[in-house]
């Protein structure tokens, strides 16, 4: 009885990343010169890495000539790390990097050392251009920083230049957030009094806006009972139209967690009145309940 044994391999399942080396290592994509004592590629191939002498030999991984993965890492470390920009070429252009997720950063930094120099020169820079900032993805960010760091009198010319948008900057996702780390900074009576006179003839607006709302919450919990009393008046006047809002019913009741015991009194009274509307609505019963 005589037995034939095919020398042809099985074929086997293999997952993607083993097909790939077996398919570089069968390639030949370098060769061995006597004469130099190196391996050099063959003409018209690319060097995978992988070097074979024959289909006999062992696998070898780079050859002299070939770039180690570390001083790769090591390169992009070096990169990573040069020497950052001076002050001077900052301030040139910094509109356009306080617009640049990395250049805002980059502002943000230098502005935390808290230089007045450096921090007056760039409020200069970009103080015609601060409605637009503090509606941009990244320029919001570099204006709620320099608020923290401005003085009195660089903090009332910043309102002074968005008073007039800044409803239209309340209602904006990117600018809502500026406005709200503008009022929680503004402490003394004359901005702050320039902050609601922007405000106050906009409340229900801003009340029932997905942004806007937030702005006005931000002043029930910084403001002081007498300064938010300008709220307490807009939403008493306009009260079933705000309760039966999706976003004015949390205002509300937000309203009753910070006010003083005349201002809950008389928005609670408010309330009572028009009960037999606001527990109907899907909104309204919520206020009726609180």
């Amino acid at each position: 009885m005589f037995f034939f044994f095919s020398s042809r391999r099985r074929h086997t399942r293999c997952s993607g990343v083993s097909w790939a080396r077996r398919c570089v290592q069968e390639t030949d994509p370098m060769e061995y010169d006597y004469m130099s004592g190196q391996f050099v590629n063959r003409p018209g191939e690319f060097n995978t890495g992988f070097v074979r002498k024959n289909k006999s030999d062992k696998q070898m991984k780079f050859n002299n000539t070939s770039r180690p993965r570390r001083d790769m890492f090591q390169t992009q470390q070096s990169f990573n790390t040069a020497d950052e920009p001076d002050n001077q070429e900052l301030i040139e252009n910094a509109v356009n990097l306080a617009k640049d997720q990395n250049g805002c950063r980059t502002l943000q930094k230098r502005l935390e050392k808290n230089d007045p120099k450096f921090i007056q020169q760039v409020f200069e820079k970009i103080l015609g251009h601060f409605n637009d900032l503090m509606v941009n993805p990244f320029g919001n960010y570099l204006c709620q920083k320099l608020v923290e760091l401005c003085s009195k009198t660089q903090t009332l010319e910043i309102l002074q230049t968005v008073s007039p948008q800044l409803v239209s900057i309340c209602k904006n996702q990117h600018g809502t957030r500026a406005v709200q780390k503008l009022i929680e900074v503004v402490t003394d009576q004359t901005l702050v009094d320039i902050i609601i006179n922007s405000l106050s003839q906009s409340v229900v607006e801003l009340v029932t806006d997905n942004n806007g709302n937030h702005v006005i919450q931000k002043c029930l919990l910084v403001l002081t009972p007498f300064n938010k009393q300008f709220i307490y008046d807009a939403i008493i006047k306009h009260c079933v139209e705000i309760a039966t809002h999706k976003h004015g019913c949390c205002v509300i009741q937000r309203c009753l967690d910070y006010a003083n015991k005349k201002q809950k009194e008389d928005l609670t009274n408010v309330i009572v009145e028009n009960t037999l509307e606001l527990v109907q609505d899907q909104y309204g019963n919520y206020v009726t309940q609180y």
